[in-house]
């Protein structure tokens, strides 16, 4: 577990594994409510072999993901909330 403050980073690495089942969620607690978010899905996110960037607004996580020259920006909202 790693906790990251406030307009602070964390960076990751790590490659899908030979069934394509790989996932990776995060939690985030925002106004006092515990959020969280697949941030890694195998199937949703493999083909974007990259550099992805994650910004997490109030609404839900949004992603910029540089691939080559190109660049793709999706927004997502919260899988869920805790509390």
């Amino acid at each position: 577990m790693y906790v990251v403050p406030f307009d602070g980073y964390y960076t990751m690495d790590f490659c899908s594994n030979i069934w394509g089942t790989t996932q990776f969620y995060c939690g985030m607690t925002l106004s006092g409510k515990l959020h969280w978010f697949d941030i890694f899905i195998a199937e949703r996110d493999s083909h974007r072999c990259g550099d992805c960037t994650w910004r997490i607004l109030p609404e839900g996580p949004c992603m910029t993901c540089n691939i080559g020259e190109s660049k793709e920006y999706v927004c997502y909202q919260w899988n869920g909330e805790l509390f």
